[in-house]
């Protein structure tokens, strides 16, 4: 009938096989002890609410653990645990967890079965990104994340709390389904390399943040029919993004864009792939095609392309030759036909 047993600060390194016959326990403290491995006998403990094994040298939990459906509370701190069973998915009342101070690199699969989890504190430990089902905990109020080398979510929403933190995931999560990343106004200062993973997106929204780089692995993107950068801190877009051959909308309002050159953006999407293509192109060729594009001036850009060894620049507007040209030294071509040039540099 011992409804608690609460034996911390000893020296203990196994559980006494006697402690089997303890059913109804409701309440187990064996933390700051010695156990390295806690035995199949945990399962028996069907009516346990609070179990806590934190501080000792534990490497991996039984399956068994799964066993516990009535577990409220579960602290796991200081041991050296590696990875959590996906058992503990079955513990759907449990309501605090706690495992930091371990080696985890990875929750448990499942965890958004623990629908009544309130608290989940998992600082120091190797986690590099959370799960996006973290969302779908509607009790989850108190995340603990600090001091994991976390990359998901970006530091700029981890500092601002966890209903944030539950915001940015339930975005995600909410894009497997649909297919549309709505991402504006959330704060972001980089974008986040993870979106270039989610393979089925036809829809991103990076609007109203202060982004300065669109990474070149963009391009990987393929399938992206639009996307929205507005209010921004963009200077240039990435020829790389002339790779996403579904691209059919690209908004960029609210940035001051260099690159490509305005008379490109100024005649949309369309014209800006085409534009990127050719750019990308000629990183591989060295043969770069501008012609018939209308533009004013040479793209600034065409300066540091000092590998080039054709460039086309015929049918444009062009009053002048970049001052640049001097830097292509491997240029053995160059057809300026058809501008309106007055003079040579």
């Amino acid at each position: 009938k011992l409804l608690e047993v609460s034996m911390p600060d000893n020296k203990l390194e196994v559980i006494p096989t006697s402690m089997a016959a303890l059913t109804s326990m409701t309440r187990l403290d064996l933390s700051n002890n010695r156990l390295a491995k806690i035995s199949v006998v945990l399962g028996v403990w069907l009516r346990l609410q609070t179990l806590d094994l934190s501080g000792n040298l534990l490497e991996e939990l039984p399956g068994t653990i799964g066993n516990l459906v009535l577990l409220k509370v579960l602290r796991l701190s200081g041991n050296k645990l590696t990875i959590l069973p996906p058992f503990m998915a079955k513990l759907v009342n449990l309501r605090e967890l706690f495992v930091q101070n371990n080696s985890l690199d990875a929750l448990f699969e499942g965890i958004h079965e623990c629908e009544q989890l309130v608290t989940l504190s998992f600082s120091n430990n190797r986690l590099p990104a959370l799960p996006y089902e973290l969302a779908r905990l509607s009790h989850l109020h108190n995340i603990v994340l600090d001091s994991n080398p976390l990359h998901s979510p970006p530091p700029e929403i981890r500092s601002r709390g966890t209903p944030v933190v539950i915001d940015y995931l339930h975005r995600f999560d909410e894009a497997g389904t649909t297919r549309k990343l709505d991402l504006d106004g959330v704060g972001l200062n980089v974008f986040p390399l993870e979106i270039v993973a989610m393979s089925s997106l036809k829809e991103l929204s990076l609007k109203n943040n202060a982004i300065e780089v669109i990474p070149p692995v963009i391009g990987r993107m393929v399938g992206l029919e639009r996307l929205c950068v507005d209010n921004n801190r963009l200077i240039q877009l990435p020829v790389e993004l002339g790779q996403v051959v579904a691209l059919c909308e690209l908004t960029f309002a609210g940035n001051d864009l260099r690159t490509p050159p305005s008379e490109i953006l100024e005649k949309g999407t369309g014209a800006i792939s085409e534009y990127l293509k050719r750019m990308m192109s000629a990183r591989s060729t060295q043969v770069l095609d501008l012609g018939a594009l209308e533009l004013r001036r040479t793209p600034v850009e065409v300066a540091f392309m000092t590998g080039l060894t054709k460039l086309s620049l015929v049918n444009n507007h062009l009053h002048k030759i970049f001052v640049g040209v001097g830097q292509l030294t491997l240029l053995t071509e160059m057809n300026l036909d058809y501008n309106e040039l007055q003079t040579l540099p």
